[in-house]
């Protein structure tokens, strides 16, 4: 599947990029291939440092496709508070989750948006 994702900073510059890599055998440092969790979410949020984290609170991450159940967990644990995609997954789309009773997820206050349906409909 052709999915990527950035994570942009308060300045909307790009800090990190990743795409989709299950299918492939090479991956740059601190992104993961090969395997069925080298998601484009994964790959960006691998990139973030432990010294990265005061900041990455006020970090977006953009994505092409709503971020499964895997990558929501993810986003959740990494400290990223908004997320933004174009399409959404019906299948394996997680930001559901967010909707949970569980207060672990639910104290995060994980902003999150869709872009206009006219942006993704295939």
């Amino acid at each position: 599947m052709p999915t990527g994702a950035v994570l942009v900073n308060e300045n909307k510059a790009i800090v990190y990029r990743g795409r989709n890599r299950v299918n492939e055998i090479y991956a740059p440092e601190y992104q993961t291939c090969s395997n069925r969790l080298a998601h484009a979410e994964i790959n960006v949020l691998l990139q973030v440092r432990q010294t990265d984290s005061d900041t990455v609170s006020s970090h977006v991450l953009h994505t092409t496709t709503e971020p499964c159940v895997l990558c929501f967990g993810a986003i959740v644990m990494s400290g990223v508070r908004s997320i933004r995609y174009a399409a959404s997954d019906p299948v394996a789309g997680g930001t559901g989750l967010s909707k949970s009773t569980n207060t672990f997820i639910l104290n995060r206050n994980i902003n999150i948006q869709q872009a206009p349906k006219i942006l993704s409909k295939v």
